[in-house]
């Protein structure tokens, strides 16, 4: 995921994971440019694969969803999926990288603005309306990935934390561009704000699941900005000292 100072705005429309790969599939009107059948059969079934397993582990966890869980509700033939994976590894670490890129497209990349303060505000919001929609997974995913996933688990647990790091870090570097403008208190650490934003937004998925949510991400989300954000502070932020 690539910084928000980094980023540029875009156009594109949140649209749901599957369908984006469509999207990518062709740049051109040509039907000579698009990819052989076989080759786009391939690229689609791998893609119902990662996006049935995101389901089930958004729903069941990664220890309770076994590679024969994920077949059977594929509908797919044990040699279709293990001609794209070989194992459940393999197939979490496809569904994380695919989160990533959802993050990075459908949040990050939709809350870009001139103003830091605006910036932070949209990021906090896009986080809330997508946590609204059913398709979008990715916060629950990373709740219960981050929840099981220990030393045992190598590369994927290596992987959910590396997200878990980026969607920090770029909430950290809003804070602390809102902050230099003099729109977020100063006294705030933009690292321990950053972390509070996502445990609170996790947290409250995981408590949605299980049927005990309380007030809306929404809800919340608005109390957050209304302690981090604070139009009229003038004093210098840490980062400016």
């Amino acid at each position: 995921m690539r910084s928000r100072r980094r980023q540029s705005g875009s156009n594109t429309s949140a649209t749901p994971p599957a369908e984006r790969e469509d999207t990518r599939k062709s740049t051109s009107g040509n039907p000579a440019d698009a990819p052989p059948p076989s080759r786009q059969r391939g690229r689609e079934t791998r893609q119902l694969i990662i996006e049935v397993a995101r389901r089930l582990f958004s729903e069941h966890g990664y220890r309770a969803t076994g590679i024969t869980d994920i077949q059977m509700a594929t509908a797919l033939t044990k040699g279709a999926l293990y001609h794209h994976f070989k194992t459940k590894q393999e197939v979490a670490l496809a569904v994380v990288e695919a989160a990533r890129q959802d993050y990075d497209e459908q949040w990050a990349g939709q809350a870009a603005s001139a103003d830091p303060g605006e910036q932070f505000e949209a990021l906090l919001d896009r986080l809330a309306a997508l946590n609204e929609q059913p398709s979008w997974r990715n916060c629950l995913l990373l709740a219960m990935l981050s929840a099981e996933a220990g030393e045992a688990d190598g590369a994927m647990a290596a992987k959910v934390r590396e997200l878990r790091g980026q969607i920090v870090e770029v909430l950290r570097e809003a804070i602390i561009a809102t902050q230099r403008v003099h729109r977020a208190a100063a006294r705030i650490d933009a690292g321990l704000a950053a972390e509070w934003i996502v445990c609170t937004t996790c947290g409250h998925v995981l408590a949605r699941k299980l049927g005990s949510a309380g007030p809306g991400l929404q809800e919340l989300t608005d109390a957050m900005k209304k302690w981090l954000l604070h139009p009229n502070d003038s004093s210098p932020s840490e980062q400016d000292k």
